[in-house]
């Protein structure tokens, strides 16, 4: 039997602007990353940047060709895991999700059809009559398709859940705030500003080893990590089971020691619970090996608090 390939230890960055990161992409998001949870304040903040900027270099009466000299916007850094060529986004969903939302509004805007025909082309692709958003995440399908198609949706229990519930509420924001100064006439120059002159810079490492040691480096732009999401960076790095996952959390010494002491101080402020050591103990002494992952990162967030209050003085 031939010996198993290992994955590429190579990690790439790029400078991509919306139309490189998105136009013919797929991105995917694992199950264990945290919601959509970009708030009214986090659009606001990113639409009144972008037409600042746009606004500085724009003036009335400019030929479309003038916008490739306008000045560049820098959104930020994403992480991708890339398996086998499917990639998986480790950080900056928020950046993402929230700029397909204003290309899906966008796109209602236009009124050349050619260009709304280049916006579409970075929401979605089709195949076969079918229609596949490059955030390709299937819980929150129905939902980008209704809004892409300026239909209601109404789904009680899909809107139950946190990402599509904000997905709904953000688009809505977007609709209040865009600003009037972007509409009519400016609106071609600014959809062409945005796809061409805002750029990120695209993080590729091709094991989750990799991509997650730089996601416990970053804070994603627009919130900051919770104590939660620095632990499950912690876990998903390095090869683990149930059982040693919480004897890790039990013991306390071991699992903080990789955190940098900025990323420890974060999550002693952020995870004094009431919760009791013995709870703790007998939950690692117990026969876990049907406990599923998930459950695993939920028992750790909510148990962090009283193993890293107890370990505190061993760590300094």
């Amino acid at each position: 039997m031939s010996p198993a390939v290992s994955p590429s230890r190579q990690i790439d960055a790029r400078g991509r602007t919306v139309r490189e990161l998105l136009a013919g992409r797929k991105y995917s998001i694992d199950y264990y990353q945290r919601e959509y949870k970009w708030q009214q304040k986090q659009v606001r903040e990113l639409l009144d940047d972008l037409a600042a900027k746009f606004l500085e270099s724009h003036e009335e009466g400019n030929e479309r060709s003038a916008v490739a000299n306008y000045a560049h916007y820098f959104l930020g850094s994403t992480i991708i895991s890339d398996k086998d060529g499917n990639k998986f986004i480790i950080d900056g969903q928020q950046r993402l999700t929230t700029l397909t939302l204003l290309l899906i509004f966008l796109q209602h805007q236009l009124e050349d059809v050619e260009q709304k025909g280049q916006i579409a082309d970075l929401i979605f692709s089709q195949k076969y009559g079918e229609r596949s958003f490059n955030l390709d995440i299937a819980e929150r399908t129905a939902c980008m398709e209704a809004l892409y198609k300026g239909k209601e949706f109404s789904d009680a229990t899909a809107e139950a859940q946190e990402s599509v519930a904000n997905i709904l509420a953000r688009y809505s924001d977007i609709e209040e705030l865009f600003p009037e100064e972007l509409q009519g006439p400016a609106l071609p120059y600014f959809v062409d500003w945005l796809v061409e002159n805002v750029q990120l810079v695209e993080i590729t490492a091709y094991s989750d080893e990799d991509a997650y040691t730089i996601f416990e480096t970053m804070n994603d732009r627009g919130l900051s990590l919770t104590p939660a999401d620095m632990l499950k960076g912690t876990f998903l790095r390095t090869s683990w089971t149930p059982r040693s996952a919480l004897a890790q959390v039990a013991s306390g010494r071991r699992l903080f020691r990789p955190l940098p002491s900025s990323a420890r101080t974060r999550m002693l402020t952020g995870s004094r619970l009431g919760c009791e050591a013995g709870t703790l103990r007998a939950s690692a002494s117990a026969n876990v090996a049907q406990v599923p992952r998930t459950s695993i990162l939920l028992a750790l967030s909510f148990t962090a608090g009283c193993a890293i209050t107890r370990t505190t003085s061993a760590l300094e």
